[in-house]
């Protein structure tokens, strides 16, 4: 009832802003007008590049509430993807009270280096919108599968929980679909940490992360947080209230929230407390539990391998020591750039042996590169992905040769191991969308399956004269080949099992009865480690902490009739008792490497082994869940649920198999229907088969219906609309020389583009127009296709504006251009691009007189070909802050049809370059320069901002001679030089260097993020500016105009004239300070400057803009 109340104050609140906005939209349309729309400036198109190595046929499933699309191979996941979506949207829908009205459309990549090959949410222009920018919300859940189904199932319930969240906050309708900035806007530790806490609601990985965090900083200034720090702290803040104020308090904090527009008063009114009391009762809460856990264990051993403290801001992997012990091999990430690293124990040398990836913001993919040591000790294997493929490479730490190969018929590599004769590896690989256990030859790389079902098989190693192969898994039972239920959604905790490879005797799938080493539902075993005889070392989560601990494999006598039976058990104990999770560790016979991360640093330790057992308590968080787990026993029967041919499997294996847990009809096991089950009540004292139902998430209660398989169709929906009071193209345009008197600018005028794409956003349709006045319009449609590597864009462009002449006659200029644009990305940072175009221009004289009437209509053809490389590797810190540096070199050839004589050669770069200060103040800078030569030249204006809303010209500066019978041709702005007006210098040339420090002073000043874009954007600068124009070989030279001026004598009658040398300093500067920030989702820039001339101050003007700064 609470929750339709809100919903109902939310619904005539909503209407009533949707009238104001409309209104104001309609207002800003109609209101401004300007005399002419071109390019101009340091509007560059930059942004990242979607690379396609592969081409996929696409098939997708129609179900009631939801379509998935998947390609070759992902079928498996595909039916995994429909069971567990009809799971946890059931779920998520009752707990918020909401049914979703948009049907979900789920796209399933097979990996994630795959799933980087999507063109989905790629829109390159976006940074160049200074604002009115609307994203339509799409129905859209992106998925990829990494070899484990916890972190699938965690993306399936991730993107429904955004999907329902946007729609309860924006609505379904296609005018509420409408996302904009000035709506409603949620920092990421409030909107970003409730769909983390959706998806999964706490974990122990997640609580040794924040644990580190605290570790580090104390969480005082959210503002300063990443984004993945804010999104964890946001995750911990909602398990806090669901902890202290129950389960609803979470929907009804969010409910509020949207009715209030305002996450702070949502808090106040739900919760009675203020958003900083919450968030300090909550730091204490968090510090107070982590103190009480570490009060019982162990410090880390805190001593790096080469005595140096690892660097911030880089994740540390797969630590493994060399049979020789005198190498250690392990791999960094940072901003998913990935290397692996060879390390000399003996003298700490390190070399880097493989780099791969750029420093980017794309997710990290922290699944390869997989490392393992020859049994030798001086070969380094390493399985990595790149290119669309898996690759292996081979490294010897004596010659330095390095040997590489490609992998087939796996898709993903996730862990490997040599046997003791290095004759064979075993792997854990992802084939057909499952995670099974293989064993590859190395001489002949034909490759043996293991295990073929649809359980995670992860962490394979040999044991025992490599008679055996250990490995992790989150089976729950211990027999092979067991077909996933369409009941089934698949278990979280992972236990280890032993097969026998010794009884294996060809490449083909041979099922057995596994041996099961560990038995803890609700914990995690990994990374088994062989380290002796029927002897082997592991990571476990069972107190909380990731704790290392060893297993011995024993047997004793079962029973007797006429053989001997026997009873296989394993004897397990801690090795460690530590304060901080062990990520990775390696064992290699007296020395143990371990990796931590027990604050903002890793830790990477070399120890000798200790084998004294260790007591383990439960960390409070392990408590909570086995209360629970108590709680819920007293009240439900557990049922566990086994097939009929795992269970025939068993007996046709073992003879001497007895089903002595459950109690089945014989005549039940014999039925044909090889789909039927078994369930079963066993007593609920006893947890070893407990019914899989971790974090609250059900795993069974209906299938999801079996569908048909169809091909993919290619289907338009709206994906952006966007009302922009500025001047944005995707190919620059350059106006029409008109003698230097004067620059038409754009102006502020409305702005109206449409953009539609198909569901995998491979085909993008874009129109639309511009009207100022009855005198001035524009219109452009543009198709672009990006399914192949090569994007082709055809873009049709029409534009009618009103030229004053140096006669003092009106020209009415009709431009046709037709485009066709190639683009071939190297990787995810470089391009390069070619552009064929055709543009026409027509004059029309207008009439003001009689004798006017008789002027012709002229007309110009100009076709041209643009070349240009990008890149690009900046990463975004908030608007108009980034990292990083981009750059562009291009030229262009113009030749006039049919004056052959009239041709133009243009060729310029631009060069960023964006470093980090401190937390986001950056210190950006610029280099820009651009030259024509030929017949015809291209009028730089040197002077003013970019999308300036009140320009002004200096006329007094006539345009420079050009030498040899040369022409001017079109004209262009050159900026940024603040400080003066536009044409301060002017030629066929230009030089500008721009350098800014970026202050985003309120992140800095508060420590908690407001609910307001104008002061959570604002920025202050500082900037400085310096260039020249100039035409000729020099600036120098006299035939400049800045070097001279023209007196005329006689008036009028112009009877003579006096060339007066004015020798001034060609080179110009400015200096001043600036303000940055957002109104209604507008970037509106405020500078003060002061020009720089002839060694004098200028006065200072000011200049008023919105768009964001280069």
């Amino acid at each position: 009832m609470v929750i339709r109340i809100i919903n109902l104050i939310y619904y005539i609140r909503t209407q009533m802003r949707l009238v104001l906005i409309n209104i104001t939209c309609v207002f800003l349309f109609v209101s401004i007008s300007s005399s002419a729309q071109f390019y101009n400036g340091t509007r560059m198109d930059f942004g990242k590049n979607r690379v396609q190595y592969s081409d996929y046929f696409w098939s997708h499933y129609t179900y009631e509430k939801f379509n998935i699309y998947f390609f070759e191979q992902g079928k498996n996941l595909a039916d995994y993807v429909a069971r567990s979506a009809h799971l946890q949207l059931k779920e998520l829908e009752f707990q918020f009270e909401y049914k979703l009205k948009q049907k979900i459309q789920f796209i399933v990549y097979n990996t994630q280096n795959q799933s980087r090959e999507s063109n989905i949410g790629n829109y390159p222009d976006e940074a160049l919108n200074p604002g009115g920018f609307a994203r339509v919300l799409g129905s859209k859940v992106f998925l990829f599968f990494d070899g484990n189904h916890q972190n699938f199932d965690r993306q399936i319930r991730s993107g429904i929980a955004r999907l329902l969240l946007d729609e309860i906050l924006y609505g379904d309708d296609f005018s509420d679909e409408i996302k904009n900035e000035a709506l409603i806007n949620f920092p990421d530790w409030y909107y970003e940490g409730l769909i983390a806490f959706l998806s999964e609601k706490w974990s122990v990985k997640a609580d040794g992360k924040l644990k580190a965090k605290f570790n580090t900083e104390n969480f005082d200034n959210f503002n300063w947080l990443s984004k993945e720090d804010a999104i964890l702290a946001g995750q911990s803040i909602w398990y806090y209230i669901a902890d202290k104020y129950g389960e609803e308090a979470v929907v009804n904090v969010f409910y509020m929230s949207k009715i209030q527009r305002n996450f702070s008063d949502g808090i106040l009114f739900i919760l009675g407390i203020s958003s900083e009391n919450l968030i300090s009762d909550w730091s204490l809460f968090f510090k107070f539990r982590f103190m009480k856990d570490d009060m019982d264990k162990l410090p880390i051993d805190s001593n790096n391998i080469g005595r140096r403290k690892l660097k911030k801001r880089f994740e540390y992997q797969r630590l493994l020591i060399n049979k020789k012990e005198d190498f250690v091999s392990f791999v960094t990430n940072r901003f998913s750039q990935q290397k692996v690293i060879i390390q000399n124990l003996s003298n700490g040398r390190k070399k880097c042996i493989l780099k791969l990836g750029h420093k980017i913001d794309v997710l990290p993919d922290f699944t390869f590169p997989v490392l393992a040591w020859h049994p030798r000790g001086d070969l380094l294997n390493v399985f990595y992905e790149s290119e669309g493929g898996m690759n292996w490479l081979t490294y010897n730490v004596r010659s330095k040769e390095k040997i590489k190969s490609k992998l087939f018929q796996v898709e993903k590599v996730l862990e490997a191991s040599f046997s003791t004769s290095g004759k064979k590896i075993a792997l854990s690989a992802v084939v057909n969308g499952k995670t099974d256990i293989f064993v590859l030859d190395v001489m002949s790389r034909a490759r043996e399956q293991i295990t073929n079902d649809f359980y995670d098989d992860r962490h394979p190693v040999f044991l025992n004269n490599d008679q055996i192969i250990v490995f992790s898994s989150n089976r729950q039972n211990d027999s092979m080949f067991v077909d996933g239920n369409d009941n089934l959604v698949y278990g979280y905790s992972s236990d280890i099992f032993s097969y026998d490879y010794s009884r294996k005797k060809s490449f083909k799938f041979m099922p057995q009865v596994l041996f099961r080493i560990t038995n803890s539902p609700q914990f995690n075993e990994e990374q088994p480690i062989s380290t002796g005889w029927n002897s082997i070392q592991y990571l476990s989560d069972e107190n909380g902490i990731i704790n290392q601990w060893e297993a011995k494999i024993d047997s004793t006598i079962s029973f007797v009739d006429t053989t001997i039976h026997y009873r296989f058990f394993a004897d397990k104990r801690p090795l460690t008792n530590y304060k901080s999770n062990i990520l990775f560790h390696s064992t290699n016979g007296n020395l143990v490497a371990r990796i931590f991360k027990p604050s903002e640093r890793h830790v990477m330790s070399l120890s000798k082994l200790n084998k004294e057992t260790k007591e383990l308590k439960p960390t409070n968080f392990v408590k909570l869940i086995k209360k629970t787990t108590l709680n819920s026993k007293s009240e439900n029967k557990i049922i566990h649920v086994l097939t009929v041919d795992s269970i025939k499997q068993k007996m046709k294996l073992n003879e001497d198999f007895l089903f002595t847990d459950y109690y089945v009809f014989r005549n039940e096991m014999d039925k044909k229907n090889t789909d039927s089950v078994v369930k079963v009540v066993k007593s609920s004292s006893n947890t070893a088969f407990k019914s899989i139902k971790i974090n609250n998430f059900p795993t069974s209660d209906s299938a999801a219906p079996k569908v048909k398989q169809r091909n993919y169709e290619l289907l338009f929906r709206t994906a952006e609309i966007s009302l922009d009071l500025d001047n944005r193209f995707l190919n620059p345009q350059y106006q029409r020389y008109s003698g230097g008197s004067s620059y038409p600018m754009p102006g502020m005028n409305g702005f109206m583009k449409y953009s539609a794409v198909d569901l995998l956003e491979n085909h993008l349709l874009t129109g639309g127009f511009r009207i100022s006045n009855f005198f001035s319009n524009e219109f452009f449609l543009s198709y672009t296709n990006r399914e192949k590597r090569l994007d082709k864009q055809y873009l049709l462009y029409r534009a009618t504006h009103t030229d004053l002449e140096e006669t003092k006659t009106f020209i009415k200029n009709v431009t046709y251009e037709g485009i066709y644009r190639l683009v071939y990305p190297f990787s995810m940072v470089n391009r390069f691009s070619t552009t064929f175009s055709i543009r026409y221009d027509q004059f029309i004289p207008l009439s003001k007189e009689i004798s006017l009437l008789e002027l012709p209509i002229s007309h110009q053809f100009w076709p041209n070909i643009r070349l240009d490389y990008t890149f690009d590797n900046t990463r975004a810190l908030g608007i108009n802050l980034y990292s990083g540096l981009r750059f562009k070199f291009f030229t262009e050839i113009y030749q006039e049809l049919p004056q052959f004589k009239n041709r133009m050669l243009t060729y310029g770069a631009d060069i960023r370059h964006y470093q980090k200060i401190f937390k986001s103040l950056i210190w950006a800078n610029r280099f820009a320069g651009g030259s024509s030569i030929g017949p015809n030249r291209l009028m730089f204006y040197l002077g003013g901002v970019d999308s300036w809303t009140a320009p002004q010209f200096n006329s007094n500066l006539s345009p420079s001679k050009l030498p040899n019978g040369s022409s001017y041709a079109f004209q262009t702005l050159a900026t940024n030089m603040r400080g003066f007006f536009q044409n301060a210098r002017n030629g066929s040339a230009f030089i500008a260097l721009n350098s800014e420090i970026r202050w985003p002073i309120v992140k800095f000043l508060f420590a908690r993020p407001f609910n307001s874009d104008f002061l959570n954007n604002f920025q202050v600068l500082g900037f400085g500016d310096l260039g020249t124009a100039w035409s000729g070989l020099s600036p120098f030279m006299d035939s400049n105009s800045l070097n001279q001026q023209i007196l005329p004598i006689g008036g009028d009658a112009r009877t003579g004239e006096v060339v007066l040398k004015t020798n001034k300093e060609p080179v110009i500067g400015g200096f001043g300070i600036g303000l940055r920030t957002t109104i209604i989702g507008y970037f509106i820039r405020a500078d003060w400057a002061w020009g720089v001339e002839d060694g004098l101050i200028q006065r200072n003007l000011f200049y008023l803009s919105l768009t964001t700064d280069f």
